[in-house]
């Protein structure tokens, strides 16, 4: 291709008017001319330094440079909308550098309009720049480039979400928001208290919206006490039934009636004090052992012992009134023994081999109906512990085949001879000081109480 140069061209027109016919410029040696690839790198303006675009030419290694965007410190300075050069006006060139600082981000790289004419409109303008700058703005979400001013569209209520519109001062970028509801400002509660048949409410109402809140408060525990035998809450009266605290202490009652001794309750064993109808626990009761919830062993000794005092409570609340004396309570029960036969199924002494021998000679008589000296004595003992007898033994001649027995109790050597009894004479084998050999047994099993 040729080209002529500016100095030919005159020299050719000098000629022409000279002359007046043009004259052809010489031709000038070709001189390659490269068709530039360029490449392009955007640097970002930092707070002292510039941002511009570097191209640089994959073929010849030409490069250009141009500034797209003044220093920050310089744009924090700019007073015009899209003045993005600090030029004092908003022109083509703000719409071309926003336009590269905006690819610099990354974000708009398809679909990009012609070089600068974001509009589409076929010229630049300050309106590409404005526009520019908005899409720059909108690709950038720092908070320092939005200053926005906010409007409640719609307030928020207790239970209602409000909206909140906003827009930016500078680019015009604009939405909305929800905003959460407030909540109900409770003013103070107004209560009625609960009793141990009734139960109160705690209401509460908001000072903003009028709303009322009511909740149940929890029953009161009834408030037991003991009169004339009968355990009832001293605020309504009602019967207590189960287990009930009166005090410190724990008490099993049925219609309001503490019961006493070896009780049987779902399925478990527990014991109350014989006279006050409190629950032991973590202590040792008739030779059992109670853990600290009360509940003995299971195993098969323990339990038939418990049972067969259970066997003797029956019958003494069967034979005696609860106002006797435990004096009383005891001559009833040592009578009662007293008219069952005589049979003899085992020797006293070859039966203290077998283990629970105790309840296997009481329940003679408690089962049978009959038995012989052990096993009336062995009956008594358990009677008299449940008519509140205290360290109530079974004390024998210590004879291994055959054998006799009788019992003692509450720490002295006074004999209560059944046998004797009902042979001989009442009163000197009933609570009697005897002087015979039955002063000092040789052998004593301790029943309880």
């Amino acid at each position: 291709m040729k080209k002529a140069t500016c100095f030919i061209f005159l020299i050719g027109l000098f000629l022409f008017a000279l002359c007046g016919q043009a004259a052809e410029a010489p031709e000038q040696p070709q001189t390659p001319v490269c068709e530039h690839v360029f490449t392009e790198t955007a640097v970002p303006p930092t707070q002292n330094a510039a941002g511009y675009v570097l191209r640089v030419c994959e073929k010849c290694g030409a490069q250009e440079k141009e500034e797209t965007a003044p220093a920050e410190g310089n744009r924090a300075e700019s007073t015009l909308l899209g003045d993005v050069n600090g030029n004092g006006a908003v022109a083509t060139d703000d719409a071309r550098a926003l336009l590269r600082a905006a690819i610099s981000l990354e974000r708009l790289k398809t679909k990009v309009l012609p070089y600068g004419d974001l509009n589409a409109d076929g010229v630049l303008t300050s309106a590409d720049a404005r526009l520019a700058l908005r899409i720059a703005l909108s690709l950038d979400s720092s908070p320092a480039r939005h200053q926005y001013k906010t409007k409640t569209e719609k307030a928020a209520a207790c239970t209602e979400t409000g909206t909140v519109s906003f827009q930016c001062a500078y680019c015009g970028a604009s939405g909305s928001m929800t905003a959460p509801a407030t909540g109900h400002s409770f003013g103070k509660a107004a209560e009625t208290p609960s009793t141990c048949t009734k139960t109160g409410t705690r209401t509460q109402i908001c000072k903003t919206c009028g709303f009322e809140k009511t909740a149940s408060l929890t029953l009161k525990a009834h408030s037991y006490t003991e009169k004339d035998g009968i355990v009832r809450c001293g605020v309504c009266g009602l019967k207590a039934q189960g287990f009930v605290q009166v005090g410190k202490s724990t008490y099993f009652c049925e219609k309001g009636v503490k019961q006493k001794s070896w009780t049987g309750i779902g399925g478990r064993y527990y014991f109350f004090d014989r006279a006050s109808g409190a629950m032991r626990a973590d202590c040792k009761i008739d030779g059992i052992r109670l853990d600290a919830s009360g509940n003995p062993p299971q195993d098969g000794y323990t339990t038939e012992k418990i049972r067969t005092f259970l066997k003797a409570k029956k019958i003494v609340a069967s034979i005696t009134d609860p106002s006797d004396s435990v004096a009383v309570k005891k001559e009833k029960a040592f009578r009662w023994v007293m008219k069952f036969p005589y049979k003899q199924y085992r020797g006293v002494g070859e039966a203290m081999r077998t283990p629970g021998f105790e309840m296997l000679f009481a329940n003679d008589i408690f089962d049978r109906g009959n038995g012989c000296c052990g096993s009336t004595s062995y009956a008594f003992a358990f009677l008299a512990v449940e008519c509140g007898c205290k360290q109530v033994y079974v004390a024998d001649d210590g004879v291994r085949a055959g054998g006799h027995a009788w019992v003692t109790m509450e720490g002295n050597n006074n004999v209560y001879d059944i046998v004797f009894a009902k042979a001989k004479s009442f009163s000197k084998n009933y609570d009697y000081a005897t002087s015979d050999y039955r002063r000092y047994a040789p052998r004593k099993t301790y029943i309880g109480g």
